[in-house]
Order: structure tokens, then C-alpha cells, then sequence
């Protein structure tokens, strides 16, 4: 069966949707559209693969469509190219977007559409296995804590990330976000005209359990490194070092991991949906959820320290 893919925005992750495409090794079409089209030359120059000038050069009905353009114009893009074309599965980008006004507008959007069984948010880490076999029915009741302590990855852009993925392990939706003792100061992020922020978040979920993200920021020539720690009532522990892929215990034989890169991670996501019509990344509808209390919490924290008060947070 021939397959027809359109990918929004080619920057490094829209180039991974691309390499996850075509991994699939299915007969396919690929449709790669960004407003800078300087962005083309980098890609590969296959028969399969159109860089297009407009969206008039997609076919109205596609399988695929992956958002994964700036997140300040989400909710235009979204419904400017799914107003004239229909898709079998969406797939869009953290962060979904940058004011909770559009997130409200997003969710109404696919609702009204009757697109919410179709649509999920590529908040990834939900779907690593290591994490599901740490964490399980057995024993996720009696966990004590859990924080998330790293340097150099940035709270505004990773947060949900761990936010979404706890949320899945504890099954439990976020209550509310403390931001208390975030570091003041906002820093400019890699990608200009983006900020960032470094400090502490505790993000407190409805069942009580409580994860705090702790995130400084080193001389850039410094590493990224990020630990979980998990803690449970009777003493005992595991350390999760992502970038080493290891997890060290006080109770048990430490283990080894590997994170999938995002390319092979979709990949089983765009096979999962062609055999089951669903995949294990975020719905839209708990995703939005997600967004709408950690935007809302970061805005009043940018405003409360900026005598310019903005509705749009500065993220992707």
C-alpha cells in the first residue's frame, strides 16, 4: 500500500521524523514543507522525497502528518493545513504551544473535529522501557519522592517531558506546579529568540506524589548530565543516570540501559499506527492538560519578574 507522509517544519527533529520514515522502508511519498526553504539543502535528495514550495502540492488526503515547526505559531499552522488537508494520524511536537489561550484553541479545534482519537503529542519518555520496569504496580505506591536533578537541559523546554512521564507511572494527573524557587533570571536559549529557565520546579500530582525537576546551568562546555531518583519509604533507592544508561541501587544489581534515538522511537510509533490505530505516546487531550498547568505556572513566573507582561512564553 502507498503511503503519504507530510512533515511541518524541518529543523533537527523534523529531520528525524524524516530519517523515522523512511527507516519504515514503506512505499512512500514524503512531503517535507517549512517557510525556510533554505532548510531543504540539508535534507536527502530521494525520487520519494518533495520539498515543496505550498501546501497546493500535498494531496488532500495524506496517512501522516507530523507537526514539529516553532511552537509560537502551533495553533495557526495546525489549522491552516488541517483545514485543506486530512490526515489519518497527527503527531505534533512538544512543546504544543506557547500560551494557554492556543491550547484551549488546539483541544477545541481537534475536538470539534472529531480528530482526538488521531492526534498524540511526542512526549516520548512515557514509551523507554527501563523506566516501566523500575516503576510498577508492585511497588509505585510505595514510593517516597522522586526529582529529577541535571545540568544544561533546560526546565522550560524538557519539563514536560518528565512531567508526562511520571504522570504515566504514577497514573495520576498534575495537580499543581510550584515554581518557587526557579532561579529569577530567564536566559536565552540555543535557538534564537527563545528563553530558558534553571532553578527547581516541584510539580505536585493528584494522587500526592510529588516530583521535583532540578536543573542547573554549567559553562556550555560542560555536559548534560540528568539523574532520577527514586526513593521509596523503606530506605531503599534507584539512581537513573540517562546519559551513561545506568541505574545504581541500594537494594538490588544495577542495570544497564539504552534510550532508542527519536528516529527509531518513531519509527515503531508510525508502524504501531498503521497495525493498531493507536501508539504509546500522549494523547492530545492529556497532553494539552499537561501544557495548560506548566505554561500558565511559568507565564505568572515570567511576569511576576518582568515589568513587561507577555501572554506568549518564549519556548520550544
Amino acid at each position: 500500500m502507498y503511503r503519504k507522509f507530510l512533515i511541518v517544519g524541518f529543523g533537527n527533529i523534523g529531520n528525524r521524523y524524516l530519517q523515522a520514515i523512511q527507516s519504515t522502508k514503506l512505499n512512500c511519498a514524503i512531503y517535507v514543507y517549512d517557510v525556510d526553504k533554505k532548510k531543504y539543502y540539508y535534507g536527502p535528495q530521494k525520487k520519494n522525497i518533495f520539498y515543496i514550495k505550498n501546501l497546493k502540492q500535498v494531496p488532500n488526503e495524506i496517512d501522516f502528518c507530523f507537526f514539529s515547526s516553532n511552537s509560537n505559531k502551533r495553533l495557526k499552522t495546525i489549522k491552516s493545513i488541517l483545514s485543506i488537508i486530512k490526515s489519518k494520524f497527527i503527531i505534533i511536537e512538544k512543546v504544543l504551544s506557547q500560551s494557554t489561550k492556543d491550547l484551549k484553541e488546539i483541544l477545541k479545534f481537534f475536538t470539534k473535529n472529531k480528530m482526538l482519537n488521531k492526534t498524540w503529542v511526542n512526549t516520548h519518555y512515557r514509551t523507554y522501557m527501563i523506566f516501566k520496569k523500575l516503576i510498577n504496580n508492585k511497588n509505585k505506591n510505595f514510593i517516597l519522592d522522586v526529582d529529577v536533578d541535571g545540568t544544561n537541559w533546560g526546565l522550560a523546554c524538557n519539563s514536560i517531558h518528565y512531567i508526562d512521564l511520571y504522570s504515566s507511572l504514577f497514573n495520576s494527573k498534575v495537580n499543581k506546579i510550584d515554581t518557587s524557587k526557579l532561579d529569577p533570571k530567564w536566559v536565552k536559549s540555543k535557538r534564537k529568540g527563545f528563553y530558558e529557565i534553571y532553578g527547581e520546579l516541584k510539580v505536585v500530582y493528584k494522587n500526592k506524589k510529588i516530583l521535583k525537576l532540578i536543573c542547573k546551568k554549567l559553562n556550555e562546555k560542560n555536559k548534560t548530565n540528568t539523574y532520577h531518583n527514586i526513593r521509596f519509604q523503606n530506605g531503599k533507592y534507584f539512581k537513573i543516570h540517562e546519559e551513561q544508561g545506568k541505574v545504581f541501587s541500594n537494594f538490588d544489581k544495577n542495570l544497564k540501559f539504552k534510550f532508542d534515538p527519536v528516529s527509531k522511537k518513531m519509527k515503531n510509533f508510525i508502524i504501531d499506527l498503521i497495525k493498531n490505530q493507536k501508539c504509546d505516546l500522549t494523547r492530545v487531550e492529556e497532553s494539552v492538560e499537561q501544557h495548560l498547568i506548566l505554561i500558565s505556572k511559568l507565564l505568572k513566573f515570567w511576569n511576576t519578574n518582568h515589568k513587561k507582561k507577555i501572554s506568549n512564553l518564549k519556548i520550544t
